[in-house]
């Protein structure tokens, strides 16, 4: 019987958690170590679309819709953190070629859509305000959906608190040790060190930096996320919207969800000294959700979640052992909430069997070495 392993995951978002979960359930001892939850835990701030839309090459498409399927296995039903009750996508005319590109592209996937006009858009959503549609082209994709992350997280940790799963707050950038070419624990603090066979970087914006302590550049091009969220006075759609100037997709709590790239550009500050964005940008976040909504609404209860959004270089998942590195893993992408299941459970068999899977082969972090 092959000896228990004790892997040290560092990070607590939706990655970090979930490949903890994972690993505890297949009889690992784990730890996982994070700062508190704050404006750094992307997590916590993600709009949190689950989906494969778009995603290329066949490879990066295809996991993500294998994790789509575990989302769907692994809530069971009348999850009030995780809906799939479709999404409605639009454009301009001017960006019409590029959208009905993708769609086909999904098509020869068997990721179904269909293209529908503006009243067959106003029946499937009820929610949306059918004159603001005339003169665009809908994508209606049923089978996307979204999670509610900060629940999900609470899962989560039930999860590995469930299989004796220990937690560590991290109160300074941890250090990794290392010797012989293998990891070997984690350093906390000047008087906590973590044993480990094993340990993942799965802390979002901070994993480059974590890479960097043995000599790895990761790539990456992450950049500032805005989330609003707000009350609105009329009754909220079901399914994630996707109007040419603003995202919009319902929470478990009666709130709506707004996300605009327009609107990233405008937050100043940075992650040491903090975020901040003016009243005006999220009155036109909000200006431009009423603008698609049957009844026009006003909104309460606004608030803005800010910080850094982890992207990739190439913009696809890294996910695997590091070369050179025997027993240290990553997990990266701003996707994770769309790629955490799979993830997870890929990276988890791996660690506990030694044996890497084929699906990871695109996505490995050694692709960046040429």
């Amino acid at each position: 019987m092959p000896a228990v392993r004790k892997v040290v995951v560092l990070g607590a978002g939706v990655l970090g958690l979930s490949v903890a979960a994972e690993l505890a359930e297949r009889g690992a001892r784990v730890v996982v170590a994070a700062p508190p939850l704050d404006h750094r835990t992307a997590s916590l701030r993600s709009y949190s679309w689950l989906n494969a839309f778009g995603a290329a090459p066949e490879s990066y498409r295809r996991l993500r819709l294998l994790s789509l399927d575990r989302y769907r296995t692994l809530a069971g039903p009348g999850a009030p953190w995780l809906r799939f009750d479709g999404s409605l996508t639009w454009r301009d005319a001017d960006k019409r070629e590029l959208l009905q590109a993708r769609a086909e592209a999904l098509s020869q996937s068997g990721y179904g859509n269909t293209w529908v006009d503006a009243d067959a858009a106003a029946r499937l959503e009820p929610a949306l305000d059918r004159a603001a549609l005339d003169g665009h082209a809908l994508v209606h994709t049923p089978g996307e959906g979204w999670v509610d992350l900060p629940e999900y997280l609470h899962v989560l940790r039930r999860r590995i608190a469930a299989r004796d799963g220990q937690f560590v707050t991290l109160t300074q950038p941890p250090l990794l040790r290392v010797a012989g070419g293998k990891i070997t624990g984690v350093q906390v603090d000047g008087r906590t060190s973590l044993d480990a066979d094993s340990a993942v970087l799965a802390a979002g914006a901070g994993t480059p930096a974590l890479l960097r302590q043995v000599g790895i550049e990761l790539p990456v091009q992450t950049n500032t996320a805005l989330l609003v969220t707000a009350r609105a006075s009329v009754a909220v759609p079901k399914a994630v919207l996707r109007a040419p100037d603003i995202a919009i997709r319902p929470r478990a709590d009666g709130l709506l969800a707004l996300h605009a790239d327009w609107a990233d550009t405008r937050v100043a500050g940075d992650d040491e000294r903090g975020w901040s964005v003016t009243p005006d940008v999220i009155d036109a976040v909000t200006a431009a959700a009423a603008r698609w909504l049957a009844g026009r609404p006003a909104f309460t209860e606004v608030q803005a979640g800010i910080g850094l959004r982890p992207i990739p270089g190439d913009q696809r998942a890294v996910a695997g052992e590091v070369a050179d590195i025997g027993g240290l893993s990553v997990a990266f992408s701003h996707s994770a909430a769309t790629l955490a299941p799979i993830l997870s459970e890929l990276l988890a068999a791996e660690i506990i069997d030694g044996t890497p899977s084929p699906l990871l082969a695109d996505f490995r972090p050694a692709r960046f070495a040429a």
